[in-house]
């Protein structure tokens, strides 16, 4: 077995969170199954499975590409009007 297998991986961000201004701890679980995020100096733990993680991850990125294709869009459509 290796060592992620059998105990957790925590590490310290240096992300802040924008309302306490304290860094994020970011705690892999064991297995790696379960991510868990908390500030630091804070008690409380948000869990989230790799899988949520990833299905947020795909849905920002689809929202992102759709953002690009209307600006896109929009340009040919000022570049067509401004021709006329």
């Amino acid at each position: 077995m290796t060592g992620l297998t059998r105990r957790a991986v925590v590490r310290v961000t240096s992300e802040v969170d924008h309302r306490t201004r304290r860094p994020f701890v970011v705690r892999l679980e064991a297995g790696g199954h379960l991510i868990r995020v908390k500030t630091l100096g804070s008690r409380t733990w948000f869990t989230v499975t790799v899988k949520q993680l990833w299905q947020l991850a795909c849905e920002t990125r689809a929202r992102e590409v759709r953002a690009e294709k209307m600006r896109l869009r929009e340009e040919r459509r000022a570049q067509r009007k401004a021709l006329r």
